[in-house]
């Protein structure tokens, strides 16, 4: 009796936990992550009314990152995986050969902000994206903005180091 027990209390634990996943918060913008297989699975969240951004692994500033911005505008989540073409700015992917590895899951725009969830797989295939590697630690860069488009500039940014692990 007091083994099934135990073993439903275990299992009631489990159920209530939170699949394995990691955050950090940087400059008041909250990037969660977990790795799902072959793709990595992201939210970002921002106190500005506007777009977001993460880019991976940038080689000066902004140029060489990998990224991922989005924003919601009346409901409809945009979304768009960008190059970091020059020290401070990026184009579409698809603009320089590469293409959109990017899915939006969801997104929301309300009176606390913005959060926008996206899907991209750890390794595309694309020369414009980074190629995710278990144990790598890489510079991730932040930004948001008041717009709700790709190209208003950006009120809040960061910078870190991120060691993705799975």
């Amino acid at each position: 009796m007091k083994r099934h027990i135990a073993l439903i209390l275990v299992s009631l634990a489990a159920t209530a936990l939170p699949l394995a996943g990691e955050s950090v918060t940087v400059s008041g913008i909250t990037f969660e992550w977990s790795i799902d297989g072959t793709d990595l699975t992201g939210t970002l969240r921002s106190s500005e009314k506007g777009w977001v951004a993460v880019g991976f692994n940038p080689t000066s500033i902004m140029e060489g990152a990998d990224f991922i911005i989005g924003y919601v505008d009346k409901g409809e989540v945009f979304i768009r995986d960008d190059y970091g073409n020059r020290r401070t700015s990026h184009t579409p992917d698809t603009r320089g050969g590469g293409s959109d590895n990017v899915t939006a899951v969801s997104g929301s725009e309300s009176s606390a902000g913005t959060v926008i969830t996206f899907r991209i797989p750890l390794d595309s295939g694309d020369e414009r994206d980074h190629k995710f590697v278990n144990g790598q630690s890489i510079p991730v860069i932040f930004a948001a903005s008041r717009s709700d488009n790709f190209t208003g500039i950006h009120n809040m940014r960061g910078k870190t180091e991120i060691t993705f692990r799975w």
